[in-house]
Order: C-alpha cells, then sequence, then structure tokens
C-alpha cells in the first residue's frame, strides 16, 4: 500500500473500495517486469558466497514465525523473511544482521538511486524509501532493530544505503523517516475512509490495472490533469481556482498573474499560458495545431545538393 500510494493515492483507494470487476487485465509488460524482478533476484541470490536461512518455501503462516525464530537465533542473513507488528506486515527481500541488531534490505532489478550517473551519485527512490521504512518500524517495534539504515541490493549489484534520516534531496529537507511516516499517516486515513482521494493522469497510469476505469472517470469529470505535463501535484495546486479544463480554457488569465508570478504555487505565468492553450485545444476538439511564432525552415532543395556531393 505505501508503495502504490507513492506512486497514485487512488490506486489505494480502489484497490480497497473499488470495483474489482472493473479492472483491466495485468498487461504483458507488467508481467514482463515481475517475471524480471523475480529472476534477477534468484539470480542474485545464486551468486551469494554466505550462508544465508531461506524462507522463500514456506507458507505466510510459517514463514513469520520462522523469520522470528532466526531472529531470536541470530542468524546473520535471513532471505524472503516475513515480519509483522500490529497491522503492520512487511516481506522485505532479506535481513541482515548487525553488530546491534537487524537491518532490512531489498533486492531491485533497478538502480538503488535515482538519476545515478558517473557523475552524479543520484537520490533515493521515495517508493522504495518507503517499502525500506516500513520494515525498519516493524524490526523497531519487534525490539530487533539495528538503526534506520536499511539498504537495496540493485541491478548494478552494488549495496545502496537508504539512511532514513538524510534528508530528501537538496531543497527538501524532510527526512526519509518524516516522509515515510507521513505517507503511513495518509494510508490509514484511506483505510478507515477518513481521507477522499482523486484520479489523476501521470506516467504510471500505463503500469496500472485500474487505467481504463479511472480514464473514463477524468474524461467524465474533464479534469485538469488531461492536460499534457500538468499533472496530479499541479492539478492539485489549480483545483481552488479552476475545477475543470473547461475552467481554465474560458478564464481570464489576468485575474491569476502578478508580473511573472501567479497566485497557484508552483506555476509561473509562462507554464499557466501554456496551460492555458492545452486546455483551449481540449475543450474545441476542432481546433488544430497551430504555429505559436513564425518559423523559418531550410532551403530543403540546396540542403540534399550539398549534401549529395558531400557523399560523393
Amino acid at each position: 500500500m505505501l508503495y502504490d500510494y507513492v506512486q497514485c493515492p487512488h490506486r489505494v483507494y480502489l484497490d480497497l473500495f473499488g470495483d474489482l470487476d472493473r479492472r483491466d487485465p495485468i498487461s504483458s509488460f507488467v508481467q514482463m517486469l515481475w517475471e524480471r524482478g523475480s529472476a534477477f533476484e534468484q539470480e542474485t541470490i545464486e551468486k551469494l558466497q554466505i550462508p544465508f536461512e531461506n524462507l522463500r518455501v514456506y507458507s505466510a503462516e510459517e514463514n513469520e514465525q520462522f523469520t522470528l525464530e532466526a531472529m531470536k537465533r541470530g542468524d546473520s542473513l535471513i532471505y524472503c523473511g516475513r515480519i509483522r507488528s500490529g497491522n503492520f506486515l512487511g516481506e522485505p527481500g532479506l535481513i541482515r544482521k548487525n553488530d546491534s541488531g537487524y537491518v532490512a534490505g531489498d533486492i531491485k532489478s533497478g538502480a538503488g538511486f535515482e538519476g545515478m550517473s558517473e557523475e552524479s551519485g543520484g537520490k533515493p527512490k521515495k517508493h522504495y524509501a518507503v517499502q525500506l521504512g516500513l520494515y525498519t518500524d516493524i524490526l523497531d517495534e519487534l525490539g530487533f532493530s539495528a538503526g534506520h539504515s536499511p539498504f537495496v541490493w540493485d541491478i548494478h549489484e552494488q549495496e545502496v544505503i537508504y539512511d532514513l534520516e538524510s534528508p530528501i534531496g537538496k531543497r527538501d529537507t524532510t527526512s526519509l523517516w518524516e516522509f515515510y511516516e507521513s505517507c503511513l499517516e495518509h494510508v490509514t486515513l484511506i483505510v478507515n475512509q477518513r481521507e477522499k482521494t482523486l484520479p489523476a493522469l501521470c506516467s504510471m497510469c500505463k503500469l496500472c490495472h485500474w487505467r481504463s476505469f479511472c480514464k473514463s472517470q477524468l474524461k467524465g469529470m474533464n479534469d485538469l490533469s488531461l492536460i499534457s505535463e500538468l499533472g496530479r501535484s499541479r492539478r492539485d495546486s489549480m483545483l481552488p481556482h479552476f475545477k475543470n479544463v473547461g475552467d481554465l480554457a474560458n478564464c481570464d488569465l489576468k485575474n491569476f498573474i502578478q508580473d511573472k508570478k501567479t497566485v497557484i504555487s508552483g506555476i509561473g505565468s509562462d507554464m499557466l499560458e501554456t496551460f492555458q492553450e492545452r486546455a483551449k485545444l481540449l475543450n474545441q476538439p476542432e481546433t488544430g495545431p497551430y504555429l505559436r511564432k513564425k518559423s523559418a525552415y531550410p532551403n530543403l532543395k540546396l540542403s540534399y545538393s550539398l549534401m549529395s556531393r558531400r557523399t560523393l
């Protein structure tokens, strides 16, 4: 639930309370991702040169019991364990013993951080962080935790430490642990039907089994997230001012713009003007593409002649 919440809060709500018959079949692409992840995990485990307790073959109830017994014995590494505390349930890929207790980790068939390159170490992935946060929270409650530094074994065969007390990024000083606790609070409210969620069109929709259902709802609502590159967070910021695409298309932007700034947090005047133009195109389907400024095209005949000479 925490992983899904980071991707789309409305998916959490629909998985709990939606009509399951309205779901799309699992796509072949998602199935391929699952299979690739499972194969990578198995390959990683087979390469291990150290002994470990393999709990993969047991049922859920047996697994939970054997994981607890393994930690009480002080086993150095547990594979495919299952840990629970109250309403919290986690299935970390790995649980490893340190000097002061246990830390949990996952085997991921992707990079441990996003934006990793030779020049940059990247930053933590939020959907990984909330999973690791839950495992750590459970270990805390059970009295086995060695601290807030879980880990990921990633596609590059690197161990990536997630320091949960560190900030999310350079601009956002919220710690990963605070972010996890905030997500946990919202998910709990959704579970108890005390928080309402809305669908939104985003890049993750193509991987979701509610994509057709949500898209039909969004079209019926003429939702702002139907506008290209607008997304959920910008939609939520704009909702107090524009209820749908039609509102934005037909409004006078002068009422919302002061110099280069707008009354909407995180959206400048140029961006708002662009979104209004896209809203007009959506609101009037008969309108075709148009040039926003005069374009100078090259002399294609001359370019082709020069290219031919170079080829010769």
